[in-house]
């Protein structure tokens, strides 16, 4: 496949849009962060001093009907926790190809915006690196009332609680303070869940799936070719892509190679370059034929066997069981390599109990953690969730996971990836637009250039 790369041009207002407004000169011009060479404001942070484009990069210049455009900022979170909003909505009289390429291209990228209106006023700026710009909204109209775009673009509020997790973050050089107990629950892992009726009927064995990627990937051209939908994918929520991401890149990326990333001998190129031509392999190439479904959606499907494969955690297997009692489910690890024995399973912990270290309230704490920690009552959750127990000798209470027990046993577990990257970057946002564009390039590229953008701000 073809990489191509989105270049961002203007979209002038058309002299055919009849009955829209003339003479004004109102446009916005939008622009992506990771183009942005240079970026200071004053010391009150209110005015821009400096701002600079990359070497060939240059924003996009939008009309917009002058009597549409609005610019505000709201504030959202409780009283020690509250932060600003950034907001821009525009309406752009028209709906040519331009601007459809514009939508389509810059759905998921972190922008900014540079409203300049007709009243001859100061230019404004919305958006930060920081707190980006994101397309939250829009609409294309095409009928007798009128052809436009609307457009609303606002920035993310970080972390709702943020104030209050801060409080209980200080800093300290007590190391007795720095200590932190718990005692883990219940655990899951990432892998893929299989409609055993689904690969029963296709003459498939549910209880020996593939070990290797060659193995797998030929299972799916199997599927296919019987007019079986191999995947089930729901990239309309895109958070859950990173569960194949995680799946694939357990084996593929070693926990200790991120330290390499950290100190800038690797870069994300080096890493992730085969996870992200394995996931636009799969994705371009074996999901439903309109990919763009919710995860209820998704898993009404495996649930109702429309499809062999839902790629996601064992955490989505009591949803499944909701909706459809009776469904014969498997799990399996996502092989990554054609080497069976280098595969890993990504797991972690769901549930975590721990008590206040200086709590009033220290014998009623124990009691409950003595309570929960009672075997029956650790059996009856893990049955409830699909999870795994913290006994040494794993148990499951459903038998779906019994295929990947063998991986526990023998240790062979790995972390989730994404638990190495800052909770800042939106890696499900940017691998939405992989799967969908299948430019590997781009990924690679949005995810340093974010990565890079936050160590520069670590002061140490």
């Amino acid at each position: 496949m073809s990489e191509t790369t989105y270049s961002m041009v203007s979209v002038p207002k058309k002299s055919s849009n009849a009955g829209r407004p003339k003479g004004k000169k109102s446009y916005i011009e939008i622009f992506r962060w990771e183009d942005v060479k240079t970026y200071t404001r004053d010391e009150k942070g209110v005015k821009v001093t400096a701002f600079e484009m990359m070497p060939g990069k240059k924003p996009i210049a939008v009309y917009a009907t002058d009597s549409t455009i609005n610019i505000y900022h709201s504030s959202e979170g409780e009283d020690d926790a509250r932060g600003f909003i950034h907001h821009v909505d525009y309406e752009h009289p028209g709906t040519e190809l331009e601007h459809d390429e514009f939508v389509n291209n810059n759905i998921n990228e972190n922008l900014g915006a540079i409203v300049f209106g007709c009243s001859g006023e100061d230019a404004k700026i919305a958006g930060t690196p920081c707190t980006p710009l994101k397309m939250t909204k829009a609409d294309s109209q095409d009928n007798k009332e009128g052809d436009k775009n609307t457009i609303n673009l606002a920035s993310s509020l970080r972390g709702g609680t943020i104030g209050h997790i801060a409080k209980s973050l200080v800093q300290t050089n007590d190391e007795s303070k720095k200590r932190l107990y718990g005692l883990p629950y219940a655990g899951n892992a990432s892998g893929y869940i299989i409609n055993a009726d689904v690969w029963e009927e296709a003459g498939e064995d549910p209880d020996n799936p593939p070990q290797t990627w060659s193995e797998f990937i030929d299972l799916l051209q199997r599927f296919k070719s019987k007019g079986i939908v191999p995947i089930e994918a729901s990239t309309a929520d895109p958070w859950t892509l990173q569960a194949p991401l995680a799946s694939l890149n357990s084996t593929l990326v070693p926990e200790s190679e991120y330290l390499s990333l950290k100190d800038g001998s690797k870069k994300f190129s080096d890493l992730w370059g085969t996870v992200s031509d394995q996931l636009v392999e799969i994705y371009q190439n074996y999901t439903q034929k309109n990919p763009a479904v919710t995860y209820q959606q998704a898993t009404q499907d495996l649930a109702a066997g429309k499809a062999a494969i839902l790629p996601l955690g064992t955490y989505a297997i009591p949803q499944i069981r909701l909706i459809n009692s009776d469904a014969n489910l498997r799990f399996a690890q996502m092989p990554a390599t054609d080497d069976a024995s280098e595969q890993q399973l990504t797991a972690g912990d769901d549930v975590i109990l721990t008590m206040g270290a200086h709590t009033k309230h220290e014998k009623e704490a124990r009691e409950f953690i003595d309570f929960l920690m009672n075997d029956e009552n650790i059996k009856d959750y893990s049955k409830q969730q699909s999870a795994f127990t913290p006994y040494k000798d794993t148990y499951v209470g459903d038998e779906a996971l019994n295929g990947v027990l063998d991986f526990y046993q023998a240790g062979k577990l790995a972390d989730f990836c994404d638990h190495y990257v800052p909770a800042s970057i939106n890696i499900a946002g940017f691998l939405q637009t992989l799967v969908q564009s299948g430019n590997t390039e781009k990924f690679l590229n949005s995810m340093q250039s974010e990565y890079d953008k936050i160590e520069a701000r670590n002061f140490r």
